[in-house]
């Protein structure tokens, strides 16, 4: 099977494998494989974290800034004990 993408897209799929570390069509086919799994019967353990997700959903940009920040700290606050012992940082992109 093959797919034609616009070249824009291409290069974006690209770009996002190669700093993955896989190939396009290893990113390709992660991407696609829920799309090829049978539905399956939400547990209630799912239809809680839904619920907790809309609860939380919110378009205000302060709230999404607020939420991204707390999200950063919480990386560089994990990094943080591994950085001081040259381990393997858990959020590289935290930094």
């Amino acid at each position: 099977m093959s797919l034609q993408v616009n070249p824009r897209l291409e290069s974006e799929i690209q770009n996002r494998a190669m700093s993955k570390g896989v190939s396009p069509e290893q990113l390709l086919e992660y991407l696609l494989h829920p799309f090829t799994q049978k539905p399956q019967k939400p547990t209630l353990t799912m239809l809680l974290m839904r619920s907790w997700l809309e609860e939380d959903a919110t378009d205000d940009p302060e709230e999404i800034r607020e939420a991204e920040e707390s999200l950063q700290e919480f990386k560089r606050n994990m990094n943080q004990p591994r950085k001081e012992a040259n381990a393997r940082l858990l959020y590289p992109e935290g930094e």
